[in-house]
């Protein structure tokens, strides 16, 4: 079985035969125990396709699983990372890449992700190891009270925060820890039954998927304040080792907008990000920002997508990334000569444009400011330029062809 195992892996090396890579942000989670990576999608019923399997393997000799941006130099991003033989390995597409980089500990299999960091835990004592991309993992923090609680499984929110689940009695919570290890928010269970060990478990905006040891044992939770209640959901046959989700953060109500269109020159508009929750933080971006870029309202002088990332802190954290489209209207003021205005058949002249950025002669083709020309007839060229801010505005010039003369016989 081992062998038709490995030919059938480099089959499919071979032919490419390998599921796409999720983008994040994913609704999705994913999650190791069999021989290929699974995929659970909370928008359909469970059932004999849901999970179903990518064409992903699992790590060798791997436990556990984490999906986060490549921290080791690979172009396959965001990826999955595990641990195999007490170092950390990524997916590079085609096939698991072995870090050489140590987890600090054989036991610390179970692990999460983020922007730049790796968060493993040893599930039977609670400490918890960091892993940069440069070194060995390091150990952060011993968890008190951890008392070999379950499932054996961390995850990561979008600041790079990490959470652990208890549902050992008489410590059941959720708690998150600052990138540092420090308890910052912890959160009672509601309706979840006690166990240990067993599954894993993923966060995904305010909603929380357990698999633990027990018969039937899928929850699915939503966290409301300090709070999370969880609700047992029949009909999960998958027996996952550990569950993986992109890094997300609960989001807020917000909503973007902007002032109205460009016109030509330098004309401005404001772009706005309006949300009922308070405080909040601002961050816009995007391609003419005169600023402030860290305030509700931001000046803008180019058309474009702007985006804007609003964080609100507290137990938990929320995120949400709002983006407005801002364009451009009017004509741009465009000139075009042509030298000389008459040619005779076979000669050329050039047009040459000013105006704008870029330039589309009709007939012709994109050009730069200038082009040599070389017509066969009396022409018409149309011109049209685009300026900073994306207005566009033509200007025709004319070129005259007159044809050879005639030479008579026995003419001087």
């Amino acid at each position: 079985m081992k062998k038709i195992f490995t030919l059938f892996l480099i089959l499919m090396v071979k032919t490419g035969l390998f599921a796409q890579m999720p983008t994040c942000p994913s609704p999705n989670v994913y999650m190791d125990g069999a021989a290929f990576i699974q995929i659970y999608n909370p928008a359909l019923p469970l059932g004999a396709g849901n999970p179903s399997l990518t064409n992903i393997p699992v790590c060798p000799g791997g436990g556990g699983l984490a999906l986060m941006p490549n921290i080791n130099g690979g172009t396959l991003t965001p990826t999955f990372y595990s641990v195999a033989g007490g170092t950390y390995w990524w997916w590079n597409g085609a096939a698991w890449v072995n870090t050489g980089h140590s987890t600090g500990n054989g036991a610390a299999v179970n692990l999460g992700g983020c922007g730049g960091f790796i968060y493993n835990l040893v599930g039977g004592t609670g400490q918890v190891y960091v892993y940069n991309g440069t070194g060995p993992g390091t150990l952060l923090t011993t968890i008190a009270n951890f008392n070999g609680g379950g499932p054996y499984d961390i995850c990561c929110d979008c600041n790079c925060n990490f959470f652990l689940l208890n549902t050992t009695l008489p410590n059941q919570s959720l708690t998150m820890y600052s990138p540092a290890g420090v308890p910052t928010c912890s959160y009672s269970l509601i309706n979840f039954p006690n166990s240990n060990a067993g599954g894993g478990f993923a966060i995904i905006g305010n909603t929380i998927y357990v698999k633990n040891n027990l018969v039937n044992g899928f929850f699915i939770g939503t966290l409301t304040g300090t709070s999370v209640t969880f609700t047992q959901v029949a009909g999960f046959t998958a027996s996952p080792g550990d569950f993986a989700s992109c890094p997300s953060c609960p989001t807020l109500p917000v909503i973007a907008s902007n002032s109205g269109t460009l016109g030509c020159g330098a004309g401005t508009v404001n772009v706005f990000a309006t949300t009922t929750i308070t405080p909040v933080t601002f961050t816009w971006a995007g391609p003419g920002m005169l600023g402030p870029i860290n305030a509700s309202v931001a000046v803008v002088n180019l058309p474009g997508v702007y985006t804007c990332t609003v964080s609100s802190g507290g137990c938990p954290p929320t995120q949400s990334i709002v983006t407005t489209t801002v364009y451009s209207s009017g004509a741009s003021t465009i000139n075009a000569v042509v030298s000389p205005t008459a040619i005779c058949l076979g000669q050329s002249a050039v047009i040459t444009m000013s105006g704008g950025v870029t330039y589309t002669t009709n007939p012709g083709a994109i050009i730069g400011n200038s082009i040599v020309v070389s017509p066969t007839a009396t022409i018409i060229y149309t011109v049209a330029g685009t300026n900073s801010v994306g207005c566009i505005g033509t200007k025709t010039v004319s070129l005259i062809v007159n044809p050879l003369p005639i030479v008579l016989p026995g003419s001087n």
